[in-house]
């Protein structure tokens, strides 16, 4: 009864009753649930990387634009590199105006 209520109920009452065939079905319903799994696992690795870094990208991006306007007030690069983080080498192709960052 609880199967008619319930999309969820009804669709592992349907998965049970495939399992409870025979081997070849149970085996299938696996390798499908397993293949299922590994996608779901595959695309939630994938966006976990793809926003790590988008925030790396972002805070390299906001240290240039901190960088850039310390620089534009007159501040010593050695300055600069200590308050950003940022390294002699990214600094003298930001000043320069080359996105090495």
């Amino acid at each position: 009864m609880a199967a008619n209520t319930s999309p969820l109920i009804r669709e592992a009452y349907a998965y049970l009753a495939e399992l409870s065939e025979d081997e070849e079905n149970r085996l299938l319903a696996e390798a499908r649930l397993k293949a299922q799994r590994d996608e779901y696992s595959r695309v939630t690795g994938a966006r976990k990387e793809g926003l790590e870094q988008g925030l790396e990208q972002g805070l390299l991006k906001g240290k240039a634009e901190v960088a850039r306007n310390l620089a534009l007030a007159g501040m010593d690069v050695a300055t600069i590199a200590a308050l950003t983080g940022l390294d002699a080498v990214q600094l003298d192709a930001l000043l320069q105006g080359i996105a090495v960052l």
